[in-house]
């Protein structure tokens, strides 16, 4: 028997075999393409992909798989053009508006993004991913009090979620609430002691009120945790 780690690899190098048997087959090129994806193969996988999306254009398994891979990838550009063309096949899906809004609002495009994500937020009220991302979205163009009414609200569902603190922290931090800043990023240093950004802003914020041995201790933790 083969081991578990081998078997992807293995099914791919048949599936390949039975997609040059039948090259006009969107299934066998879905199927490799799955296959390449649990072997890890990503190249390959969003070649057979986009095989089964010149077939099949409105494939929607295919056009999602390759959407959300694009975007994990930094293909900003392509992954925003698979998602639209998904939003086209399958309106009104909130994790679908969600992606559109976060890559817009990547793009610079605040207004766009906030649109999307709104919607995303109407169709699924309780929704954290999308409650954060319309927070981050609306303290980016400095709405900060809609924005911490978001994040206080996700954090209902989420109370234990690092990057969620650091944004209540760094939307506090724009408000002028120094304190209640500084309290946010400790509490996500508890939760998750190697956070770079709770570090980094933490020192930031302890260094700007003077105390500059704790600030300088966050500042070096923030350069020797993870990458």
């Amino acid at each position: 028997a083969l081991r578990g780690c081998n078997k992807p690899v293995q099914a791919a190098e048949i599936l390949r075999r039975a997609v040059s048997l039948a090259p006009a087959n969107p299934s066998a090129h879905l199927n490799l393409a799955n296959a390449c994806l649990s072997a890890g193969d990503r190249d390959a996988a969003i070649a057979a992909y986009r095989r089964v999306l010149e077939l099949v254009p409105t494939h929607i398994d295919a056009l999602r798989t390759l959407a959300d891979i694009l975007h994990e990838e930094g293909n900003h550009a392509d992954s925003l053009d698979a998602y639209e063309a998904l939003d086209a096949l399958e309106p009104d899906n909130p994790q679908t508006l969600n992606a559109i809004g976060a890559l817009q609002a990547g793009l610079g495009r605040l207004d766009t993004a906030e649109e999307f994500v709104r919607r995303a937020l109407a169709l699924d009220p309780h929704d954290c991913d999308v409650a954060i991302n319309l927070g981050n979205i609306l303290a980016t163009g400095f709405h900060v009090d809609e924005a911490l009414k978001l994040y206080r609200q996700a954090l209902l569902s989420s109370p234990d979620n690092p990057d969620l603190l650091c944004n209540i922290g760094n939307a506090l931090s724009h408000a002028g609430d120094g304190k209640g800043a500084a309290e946010n990023y400790t509490r996500a240093l508890e939760i998750d002691p190697e956070h770079i950004d709770a570090h980094a802003s933490l020192a930031n914020n302890l260094l700007a009120n003077g105390d500059y041995r704790d600030g300088w201790e966050h500042f070096l933790k923030r350069t020797s945790t993870r990458p």
